[in-house]
């Protein structure tokens, strides 16, 4: 009957380990970000993708700089009117919002807010709605003299 129990009690450790293990490496996943090829006007990038809310929440917060990388494509499920905000970020950005492959607005030179609360921090939103946003390095438009109804083309 003590051989059992005790039986019992490591399988449940044994469960109990698993579940952490599982836990720990789905939350490390949401912080891997995945790349593609963005072609704007003639220029191409690689860009990490935000698919997960985890993700698109975080973006370049708190990042020193885009590293490697030339900007962030967010993924979003629903075509809607996509509001990104400049939460704890350290460097401006260039916003761009596509609707399928087209672009149908943008917002170059988005400052940072350093030292604003959440309800403080400026909203930018597209005038429509769109499925995709991309975030690149302030001037960046400028630099692909990209403008709205242009084509962006997605490797994924």
């Amino acid at each position: 009957m003590a051989d059992s129990k005790k039986t019992l009690k490591n399988w449940h450790l044994v469960a109990l380990g698993a579940v952490l293990l599982v836990g720990l490496g789905l939350k490390l996943y949401s912080y891997h970000f995945d790349t593609v090829k963005v072609r704007l006007g003639a220029q191409e990038y690689k860009v990490l993708v935000a698919k997960t809310l985890t993700q698109q929440y975080r973006g370049w917060s708190k990042q020193k700089s885009m590293g490697n990388a030339s900007g962030m494509l967010f993924l979003f499920n629903t075509r809607s009117q996509h509001t990104m905000v400049m939460r704890d970020m350290m460097f401006p950005l260039d916003v761009i919002w596509v609707d399928g492959q087209t672009i149908v607005d943008m917002a170059p030179g988005v400052p940072i807010e350093p030292g604003k609360t959440e309800e403080q921090l400026i909203p930018y939103f597209a005038r429509g709605s769109s499925t995709i946003v991309l975030e690149m390095a302030s001037g960046t438009i400028a630099q692909s003299g990209v403008k709205i109804g242009d084509k962006i083309e997605v490797d994924k």
